[in-house]
């Protein structure tokens, strides 16, 4: 089969994972779909320290715990 085009949806206009991560973490401060929104674009490093400053302390495999949330 041969293709025309591909789509890639890097900005969200598609689909936003962001309401989906922010219902399947139980964390005790919820994070609105705002937040994430204002973070959206940069590094998950500085979206985990800004949105959850200091979680890594208590969670070391966060990042892998939000990745399993976007899915």
């Amino acid at each position: 089969m041969k293709y025309d085009a591909i789509i890639f949806d890097l900005d969200g206009t598609l689909w936003n994972a962001n309401e989906s991560c922010t219902e399947k973490l139980d964390y005790k401060d919820r994070i609105t779909t705002e937040e994430m929104n204002s973070v959206t674009g940069r590094p998950i490093d500085d979206c985990i320290d800004l949105l959850l400053p200091g979680i890594r302390n208590k969670y070391a495999d966060i990042k892998e715990l939000l990745t399993i949330a976007e899915k």
